[in-house]
């Protein structure tokens, strides 16, 4: 080993205690500043591991999870470990790399969870002067817009069954499917399926569809219209089409004979277990971690956990805005909507809305989900479940 190969051992052994300690000096700046005191010895991690418990640091540190991120190898393929660079102004390590690892980390402390299943409730009084009801379509629009209505004490139909089978559920009187341009359907498609498992990206999810030549089940409005149509008839089917500033909750009141104006109608949560809204990077971020969960956690626990996770991915103020369409897929989308929405006019349904408006795709935005910003997005999800961990650990709940 040459006298330089030996400063630099010592230096990368000196960083990995850094780090070790809650530093954030990035790579490339702790070997240009001068070192001082005996040299530190000892193994180095791979970058990728490295790099991630730098982020980590960043925003606190975490030093129960220190050994976990260090020995923890990148899932799926690619090296377990990489070298530190020898060159300057190289990155410590390539993005998609420490994604790897974060994943990994990630869906090692999701199996950790207590598994959360859907939240009990307690069946609300329905005004028997106003018809049952069930609201459909747009999966994350629906669930939000079924929380709101029943803040409102407006619940929905839920089947009820005699135990010996004796009174068959009778059905709502009536459904309301909510709809939305078909970029919108398909994103909100998208991220109810990543919640429930899937793990293709955006743009993979989208190439699959056009591929197949028709639609997923939750954005094939005319396939839940003609579902409900062949139970209740044409004419208890109402389609509502919704712009972008639209509010779903209002317009759905007044079919059912309640007006209520937005302001009031309180804010409400989804239930645990049904879709909700998360910015495009925890979508990503979920699809990457759901990859892996598989391997690390038995599958009847499984769904649970990562409810659990989703729960903790709420709220979380990374960017809002939509990921763009691909530019290959736009005239797929187009077509798409334009039959779509010949489908509906021919369904006999009760149109509360202007169909045109399924017709429109958003103009193209530049809006890209980067890997910086799901890696971003991981790391404060990192944070965020081994706090619940903690706390679950202290009430007694499980925990590490």
């Amino acid at each position: 080993m040459t006298a330089t190969d030996e400063n630099r051992t010592h230096l990368a052994a000196a960083w990995v205690q850094h780090l070790r300690d809650g530093g954030t000096t990035p790579w490339q700046r702790w070997v240009q500043e001068p070192r001082d005191g005996a040299p530190a010895t000892g193994p180095v991690p791979g970058a990728a591991q490295l790099e991630l418990l730098r982020r980590l640091n960043l925003v606190s540190p975490l030093p129960d999870r220190v050994d976990h991120v260090l020995s923890r190898p990148g899932p799926g393929r690619g090296p377990l470990h990489l070298r530190l660079p020898d060159k300057a102004g190289v990155p410590v390590a390539p993005t998609n790399e420490v994604l790897r690892v974060a994943a990994g980390v990630l869906a090692d402390l999701t199996a950790q969870l207590p598994p959360a299943g859907p939240a009990r409730r307690r069946r609300a009084r329905r005004d028997p002067d106003l018809p049952s009801f069930v609201v459909d379509g747009l999966p994350l629009t629906a669930a939000e817009t079924r929380a709101r209505l029943a803040a409102a004490g407006l619940p929905h139909h839920r089947p009820r069954f005699s135990w010996l089978g004796a009174r068959p559920d009778p059905g709502p009187d009536l459904v309301v499917v909510l709809a939305g341009p078909l970029d919108q359907a398909l994103r909100e498609s998208w991220s109810a399926r990543v919640q429930r498992g899937a793990a293709r990206a955006w743009p993979r999810f989208l190439a699959h569809w056009a591929g197949r030549g028709h639609l997923p089940a939750s954005a094939a409005l005319d396939r839940i219209v003609a579902y409900w149509a062949d139970r209740l008839g044409a004419e208890n089917v109402y389609l509502v089409p919704l712009d972008g500033s639209a509010d779903a909750v209002p317009l759905v009141a007044e079919l059912l004979g309640a007006g209520l104006s937005s302001a009031q109608v309180p804010d409400a949560e989804v239930p645990v277990g049904e879709p909700v809204r998360l910015t495009p990077a925890m979508v990503d971020a979920l699809r990457r971690v759901n990859v892996v969960l598989e391997f690390v956690c038995p599958e009847p626990d499984r769904a649970g956990r990562r409810t659990a996770l989703v729960e903790l991915m709420r709220g979380d103020s990374g960017r809002p805005e939509p990921a763009d369409l691909p530019q290959k897929r736009r005239r797929w989308v187009t077509t798409a909507a334009a039959g779509l929405v010949d489908r509906l006019e021919g369904s006999g349904c009760r149109v509360h809305g202007d169909l045109a408006t399924l017709r429109l795709v958003a103009p193209p935005s530049g809006r890209r989900v980067g890997e910086t910003e799901v890696l971003d997005a991981m790391v404060r999800m990192i944070h965020r479940v081994d706090a619940a961990l903690v706390g679950g650990r202290r009430n007694g709940r499980g925990g590490r």
